[in-house]
């Protein structure tokens, strides 16, 4: 099955991004949701409130994971699709690129990547070159045009699917 990841904070969070998906998702494309949030209960950064919400915090900001939860139900993007980074914030660029690597070892392969995060988006396309993994990065940082980019990386794949993305985008 062909795979296609999207960062959350910053690039799944956007509508226009977030329809892009959504189309991807109804062309049969495995969508997964790759974020740089922990979701480890065992972290101090982790906290809970009265009613059972889960809460990470980062540089003095809160951030509740139940609103990913709640945007991958309405994508129809199973839990299993969501990935959590163990390390935080920090360490995004590494996590992301060692999980690419480690699911095209195990014959889990990415065709493309959507992320806000330009550090992310030049460790990841930098490691593809040194054949660690396939997976191609594409920035929606700012004016950034993605959508030209990552439809003709799916054209590369699937004619049909780069016909109905452009069509529809």
């Amino acid at each position: 099955m062909k795979r296609i990841s999207f960062d959350y904070d910053g690039t799944l969070t956007r509508p226009r991004i977030r329809a892009y998906a959504k189309l991807c998702k109804r062309l049969g494309y495995d969508i997964h949701i790759l974020t740089s949030r922990q979701n480890d209960i065992t972290s101090p950064d982790y906290l809970y409130d009265a009613l059972g919400h889960d809460f990470f915090c980062y540089r003095g900001i809160l951030y509740c994971n139940d609103e990913v939860f709640a945007l991958a139900e309405e994508l129809g993007i199973s839990e299993e699709n969501i990935h959590f980074n163990p390390g935080g914030f920090e360490s995004s660029g590494r996590w992301k690129s060692t999980f690419f690597r480690t699911e095209h070892e195990e014959g889990r392969k990415y065709i493309l990547h959507l992320d806000d995060d330009p550090e992310v988006i030049q460790r990841l396309n930098k490691d593809k070159y040194q054949c660690w993994h396939e997976v191609t990065a594409v920035s929606c940082f700012k004016t950034a045009p993605w959508v030209d980019k990552c439809n003709i990386l799916l054209a590369d794949t699937d004619w049909a699917a780069y016909l109905a993305l452009k069509a529809n985008s």
